[in-house]
């Protein structure tokens, strides 16, 4: 598999491991007490905000060419790594 093609690969299996994460949340959500479902679907919201932000990069990837992906490689990773540092921080308080 190519690196633009394993990139993409990881860049989905991501967004179907935090859809899932969401997909509780809300469930977990639902369930609450009235205050805490407030702030659930709260922090819910802004997960989705960096979810769908995930997606629009995910979709800048795979509009990239096999021969630009050598010149935009390092700017999508790392624009990557902070999107997924954000999702991941604010899990962490979420689960807590």
């Amino acid at each position: 598999m190519e690196d633009l093609e394993m990139h993409e690969h990881q860049m989905e299996n991501t967004m179907k491991e935090w859809g899932a994460r969401l997909d509780g949340l809300k469930a977990r959500a639902d369930k609450a007490s009235a205050d805490v479902r407030v702030e659930l679907h709260k922090q819910a919201g802004e997960l989705m905000k960096l979810q769908a932000s995930a997606q629009k990069h995910l979709e800048e990837v795979k509009a990239s060419s096999k021969d630009t992906w050598k010149d935009v490689r390092k700017d999508v990773e790392e624009r990557w790594a902070a999107i997924s540092a954000s999702f991941e921080s604010l899990w962490a308080k979420v689960k807590s």
